[in-house]
């Protein structure tokens, strides 16, 4: 069996509800310092995994329940994506790295309240077949829509590449502006979200210390989800 078959079918087997590998070379696009080989020299491939969550979620009332369950998918995501990396390493001989799915990044702008992980694990999942990058800027999957969470391994194993379904199969109808319309403080624009507006609108601080996510209105609202 091909190392990319075993690859995913280890991931998926592990928890993974989606699995896809691309080439680094479709991602050189990407930022100065935010490319896979600036995480590991060498690169050549990424495997991209995701999960799905409750349909429920999305409906959910409490900004709570919506906001611990997703950062509890980010654990197992990253469960998965480390294991993933020691298979990796053990099966083939390179080198592989997981990138957090969520924080902690390095590069912050606290003025513009703007993070960049190491890698887009958007951007690596278009790149690797899973879906198409929406208006509201989420990654939209055939399967689930944009319920779904995302992680990255990056290895100098060369790998070959999913067929990428950006162009293939289109998710947003071309007149569908739902997400657009639904931003209670209108910051998506452009095919970008204004990350300052929308943290500054989205984010409460509870004064017992923690603080969570109080709008998904962008997520809720896209046509796109199953």
């Amino acid at each position: 069996m091909p190392v990319e078959q075993n690859i995913k079918r280890w991931a998926l087997y592990k928890g993974a509800d989606l699995a896809g590998i691309t080439s680094t070379d479709r991602l050189a696009g990407a930022p100065e310092g935010f490319r896979p080989e600036d995480s590991l020299p060498g690169a050549k491939s990424v495997i991209s995994l995701g999960r799905q969550y409750p349909k429920g979620l999305i409906d959910v009332k409490s900004s709570a329940a919506y906001f611990h369950f997703m950062k509890q998918e980010y654990i197992r995501l990253e469960a998965i994506a480390v294991n993933l990396a020691l298979y990796i390493e053990a099966q083939t001989g390179g080198k592989a790295v997981p990138i957090p799915a969520d924080i902690p990044y390095e590069n912050w702008n606290s003025d513009e309240m703007f993070g960049r992980p190491d890698v887009s694990h958007k951007h690596v999942a278009e790149a690797a077949g899973l879906g198409t990058i929406g208006r509201n800027t989420l990654l939209i999957t055939p399967q689930y829509g944009n319920r779904v969470h995302l992680i990255s391994i990056i290895t100098d194993i060369a790998l070959e590449p999913d067929i990428a379904i950006k162009d293939i199969v289109p998710q947003c109808p071309s007149s569908c502006n739902a997400c657009i319309k639904a931003c209670p403080v209108s910051a998506i624009k452009d095919g970008r979200v204004d990350q300052k507006t929308c943290r500054s609108h989205a984010i409460y601080y509870h004064s017992r210390g923690w603080h969570y996510y109080t709008c998904w209105e962008c997520r809720k609202a896209c046509v796109n989800n199953l």
